[in-house]
């Protein structure tokens, strides 16, 4: 029973609060029915929640507002279990949405922590050959960052980024030079996203290796991550077309060559449905000024609270109607601190993303003129061209 995660899903909100209550009484009705007492305090044993489609707001409302906790109903007692929006299991962070930059920074401080435990004695060594130093890095480091890499897909790209810049630093150090030009090519070391590239192709390796005891059906629900396999098929045909050698040796073990028509035909299945993913966006321009709009976490229009000012920036931008509402009341407040703040981070982390907008409630201005940003420079322009 220890580390246990129990994955349940349901087709509405209210039936998986009900399987997640009858799951939790059976199985601590089963431990206490063995003798054993299973600990239910706060990081011990956890709930984690991710509420979709109709009423996915209020129950977030209910259980993320403020410190909630699950009733459990068994035999011979109720329980309350506590519940989060993010749980550390077996070393990883488990998150209701995505992966997080904690997950990120996390594994980060441990490849750092891996590299300075033997820094002076194996990377720092003159006597060692670099070749050699290159595998223990790889064995050493890059091993611990990268385990269970191949499973992410990096949905935003402050993630990605934030990834290859930690990768980078650690060739750095590695080198012992922290403005080594074309870092790369100086370690001999694979990119950020060859490396990541490598993890999902090993990983693809494993499951045609399972054959029909891997859960194909699970893995076609992911469409995100297998429209990054495919990117990665191509990119390892392209290294094999540009490498004659290495295409020879596949060819002659009879079952690697199998497995490569069988990729290239899946490739140039693939490559037939091409379509082009370039397709004409507006693009609304937000300039710095919004910030001048709202003082707080809420809009002054609407009375939302979104908990952080990065959040009230994206409101603006596409709620037309408190924009230029707010634009023509000539609302004009001192400049918050904007989206990557280190005070909005710190907002962000209070209420780690999981709380929705709160509705507030209060007198409200009367609604001037409409005025979007353009009208308004140019009504500022024509005042001051007329007063000179």
């Amino acid at each position: 029973m220890d580390d246990l995660s129990v994955c349940i899903c349901a087709t509405s909100n209210q039936a998986l609060l009900a399987k997640t209550g009858i799951a939790l009484s059976i199985l601590i009705d089963l431990c206490q029915a063995a003798h054993m007492h299973p600990n239910l305090k706060k990081g011990k044993t956890e709930v984690m929640f991710h509420f979709q489609v109709c009423g996915s707001r209020g129950l977030r409302r209910r259980f993320y507002s403020e410190t909630c906790e699950f009733p459990v109903v068994c035999e011979n007692a109720t329980h309350h279990i506590s519940v989060v929006s993010r749980y550390l299991h077996l070393g990883g962070i488990l998150h209701r949405r995505t992966v997080t930059c904690a997950e990120i920074t996390r594994r980060l401080g441990i490849a750092q922590q891996a590299f300075t435990q033997h820094r002076r004695i194996l990377y720092r060594h003159s006597q060692i050959a670099w070749k050699k130093r290159q595998e223990m890095f790889s064995t050493l480091v890059l091993s611990k960052l990268m385990y269970g890499f191949e499973s992410w897909t990096f949905d935003t790209q402050k993630s990605r980024d934030q990834l290859h810049a930690g990768i980078i630093k650690l060739y750095k150090r590695l080198l012992g030079s922290n403005h080594a030009a074309q870092v790369i090519v100086s370690a001999g070391l694979p990119s950020p996203t060859e490396l990541l590239r490598g993890c999902r192709l090993r990983y693809f390796g494993t499951l045609y290796r399972c054959g029909r005891a891997a859960h194909w059906g699970l893995l076609c629900e992911d469409t995100a991550w297998i429209a990054m396999l495919e990117d990665d098929l191509l990119w390892l045909w392209q290294q094999l077309q540009n490498n004659t050698n290495l295409l020879l040796a596949l060819m002659r073990n009879r079952r690697q060559y199998l497995g490569a028509c069988t990729a290239k035909r899946f490739m140039h299945r693939k490559l037939g449905k091409a379509r082009t993913c370039l397709k004409g966006t507006g693009f609304v321009w937000f300039r710095a000024s919004a910030r001048q709009l709202f003082e707080d976490t809420s809009c002054p229009n609407c009375l939302r609270e979104y908990h952080t000012r990065a959040k009230v920036l994206a409101h603006l931008r596409h709620a037309h109607q408190c924009r230029q509402s707010l634009l023509g009341r000539r609302l004009k407040c001192d400049p918050t601190s904007g989206t990557g703040s280190s005070i909005d981070r710190a907002l962000h982390e209070r209420t780690d993303g999981a709380i929705p907008f709160l509705q507030g409630y209060g007198p409200k201005p009367p609604d001037g003129a409409l005025v979007d940003f353009i009208d308004y420079d140019m009504w500022s322009f024509l005042k001051l061209f007329t007063s000179v």
